[in-house]
């Protein structure tokens, strides 16, 4: 309606591929959206008008193992980012506050 989006939407990529799926409310994202990256990862998580939120989740693309967890405030990053293998163990942890990262561990191998 008047040029701002609404309902349910799909973009792509000129070649065709999908980069993103979701609702618009009133133009903005909202709700749960679903995103493709170039490299074959998915992230999946909440828009509240238009802001991520929440706890998003990245996996591979192909097999679907999770490669990042963590939680979005505002639009950014913030609290605990886990981060893991291909194999699905822990690679590393990373903290961000209000979007700055504020320390990394990585993670003991067993």
């Amino acid at each position: 309606l008047d040029g701002v989006r609404y309902g349910v939407w799909t973009h792509f990529r000129p070649d065709g591929q999908k980069t993103a799926s979701g609702r618009y409310m009133e133009g903005h994202r909202h709700g749960r959206w679903q995103e493709w990256q170039e490299d074959g990862r998915v992230a999946r998580g909440v828009y509240h008008r238009g802001h991520r939120r929440g706890v998003w989740i990245v996996r591979d693309g192909l097999l679907g193992h999770k490669r990042a967890v963590g939680t979005y405030r505002r639009g950014v990053r913030h609290g605990v980012w886990r981060y893991f293998h291909a194999n699905g163990e822990e690679s590393h942890v990373v903290s961000f506050h209000r979007g700055q990262r504020q320390r990394r561990a990585v993670a003991e191998a067993m």
